[in-house]
């Protein structure tokens, strides 16, 4: 964890150092009774674009340290079918609030929302925002909540209640488990529909209730992982987990052949894997890129790396053009400037 914040650290940084070389040539510029005025915008906008990067490497940072430590969240409310039995259970946002507002608040993070009408339904909009400016937003549609006798008021507060736990969820990737009643209420059974005994299992875990709750917080650990460092101690640490899964319940592992979007642990942190060699290269042809210091330089860079540029991901392309037109831009207006002052 400390190498990534120590990189982390660098990137805002750098992106710090630029800002303020940014406000030195504005700070000179202003002097200059002679400026060109539309240059001045110019380099105000391109100085906006580089403190909302910054704000962003940060919001991304305080994220990779929040996520493992967000608990899995027990689903203690329960919808009840017509003969009186528990169809399904979820969470209580009261439950979700007390459990990820005191970690919220040290990482810098405020949870907000916003609700409004979408024709009859009801919208509510989840705003997790950062004390260093950058803020991400999700939205869901839905409408009212009239079951169970509720009054349009009820109504209302119920889906109002709905949308906030789950833009929160989306938000945050915090997920739910349902309480493990210890078998009684008989998930498995037989085709007459007679309970099929309970099996205790011989681990760390010793329902599959338990285990899947597990590796699944396991998953949440190794999609925020920053570096490949804190992959392996996430592994290392969940061993007897993951041994159990192996030996008791392998879908968890290796994904279950019903849910063709279900890759398991085993998928997850492969990508996450690949995800990190592919960054490490990107990420090391970007500062390459940054230390050029003028138009022409940046131009013969551009030549020399072309084969390489080919090769981009859609997302590391659209990532690279972005970071081109900050340093390009850069460069440009600073040449301008100096030479028009």
């Amino acid at each position: 964890m400390n190498a990534v914040v120590q990189r982390e650290e660098s990137a805002v940084a750098n992106v710090s150092d630029m800002s303020g070389g940014l406000l030195d040539v504005i700070e000179r510029a202003a002097r200059d009774p002679n400026v060109d005025i539309a240059k001045m915008e110019r380099l105000f906008e391109l100085h906006e674009r580089v403190q909302a990067r910054n704000a962003k490497i940060a919001y991304n940072t305080a994220l990779a340290e929040l996520q493992p430590l967000l608990p899995v969240i027990s689903e203690r409310g329960k919808i009840l079918n017509r003969n009186n039995e528990t169809q399904s259970t979820y969470a209580y946002w009261e439950d979700v609030n007390e459990a990820i507002r005191p970690l919220l608040a040290e990482h810098g993070f405020g949870l907000s929302f916003r609700t409004g009408k979408a024709g009859s339904d009801i919208t509510v909009t989840g705003i997790l925002s950062h004390r260093d400016g950058h803020s991400e937003e999700t939205t869901i549609s839905l409408p009212a909540d009239g079951s169970g006798s509720k009054n349009a008021v009820q109504a209302v507060a119920s889906s109002t209640s709905y949308g906030k736990r789950y833009t929160a969820f989306a938000l945050l990737n915090i997920t739910t488990k349902g309480e493990d009643d210890d078998g009684k209420s008989a998930t498995f059974k037989k085709p007459n529909g007679e309970p099929l005994p309970r099996t205790k299992l011989d681990g760390p875990h010793e329902s599959k209730t338990a285990l899947k709750a597990a590796i699944q917080r396991i998953r949440n650990e190794v999609r925020a992982a920053p570096d490949v460092k804190v992959l392996n101690a996430i592994l290392k640490a969940g061993k007897d987990t993951i041994d159990q899964a192996a030996r008791d319940w392998e879908p968890l592992l290796t994904g279950f052949d019903n849910i063709p979007e279900d890759i398991g642990l085993k998928g997850e942190v492969e990508q996450r894997r690949a995800y990190f060699e592919s960054s490490g290269m990107f990420n090391g042809m970007i500062a390459s890129m940054r230390k050029c210091t003028t138009g022409p330089e940046l131009a013969r860079w551009i030549e020399q790396n072309e084969a390489i540029l080919d090769d981009l991901t859609d997302e590391q392309r659209r990532e690279f053009e972005r970071h081109y037109d900050q340093v390009e831009s850069g460069l440009r207006l600073v040449d301008n400037t100096t030479a028009g002052a």
